[in-house]
């Protein structure tokens, strides 16, 4: 039996029926449908493996929580590609997860309402360019996360386990803060002047009360503590101050336009 399906534009089902059905050879003129999700868990893309780009247009997951599990970056490109459109529903507990490192931005442009994104339990190295989902976990190994001051109070980061950097282009007048968790590097490039204190110290760092400091793209650099009278080379960690510290890091080791200046306060 041949289904002309040319009329259909509008599906429900569960995701196996869906993929089940777009795996017909005897159904023909199925495309640029709107898919309702029918049913809620935890799929992968081979609960997919039937649906081609432009089978559908709209994916709407159904309004409770929904996981999707992917081995690797390649797999979530392939798979949202296949959609022009990606809604999660208003279940507020739906995420994205990898089993393998990633590398670079993901991309969320065409997928709304999802919460939570986990990365893999080896290093990731995500660069957070805004549209991702606004949870974001690092679980286990040394994870890398770069971020501007443009996004900064938009998301919340947990580093999880082992070595974590957290990774910031800095301009002048800005002062760090934001939801971030369980860091133990705060690499910094740019120029200008931005303040930093002991609360957000102690709420980003892994270790309570201290969190190390780099620059991007410079080995070494000066640091003051006493308003740039004299200067100490090497690394320099921010601990929990006392004292109301006044920090300033210069990059050539002259107070100039282009210095970074960190105040503690």
């Amino acid at each position: 039996v041949n289904v002309n399906a040319a009329s259909v534009d509008t599906i429900e089902g569960t995701v196996s029926e869906v993929n089940t059905l777009y795996g017909i050879n005897g159904v023909s003129n199925l495309g640029n449908d709107t898919v309702n999700v029918s049913n809620s868990g935890s799929f992968t893309s081979s609960n997919f493996s039937n649906i081609v780009n432009g089978d559908i247009t709209h994916l709407n997951f159904a309004d409770n929580s929904d996981g999707m599990s992917f081995t690797n970056a390649s797999d979530f490109d392939t798979w949202k590609a296949k959609f022009t459109s990606i809604d999660f529903g208003t279940s507020h507990d739906d995420s994205i997860s990898f089993t393998s490192s990633i590398s670079g931005n993901l991309d969320f442009s065409n997928i709304s309402d999802l919460e939570t994104l986990n990365l893999s339990a080896s290093g990731d190295n995500l660069t957070i360019s805004g549209d991702e989902p606004t949870h974001i976990n690092g679980l286990g190994g040394n994870d890398s996360f770069v971020l501007d001051f443009t996004n900064i109070a938009n998301f919340t980061v947990d580093a999880g386990a082992d070595t974590d950097t957290l990774s910031i282009t800095v301009s002048n007048g800005n002062a760090l803060a934001g939801n971030f968790s369980n860091f133990e590097v705060l690499n910094l490039s740019g120029t200008g002047t931005i303040s930093i204190d002991d609360a957000v110290i102690n709420s980003w760092s892994s270790n309570a009360d201290s969190l190390s400091l780099s620059f991007n793209g410079n080995s070494t650099y000066n640091y003051s503590t006493d308003g740039g009278t004299s200067w100490t080379s090497g690394a320099l960690t921010l601990d929990d101050p006392t004292s109301g510290n006044h920090y300033i890091v210069s990059l050539d080791n002259a107070l100039d336009a282009n210095d970074l200046t960190l105040h503690v306060v």
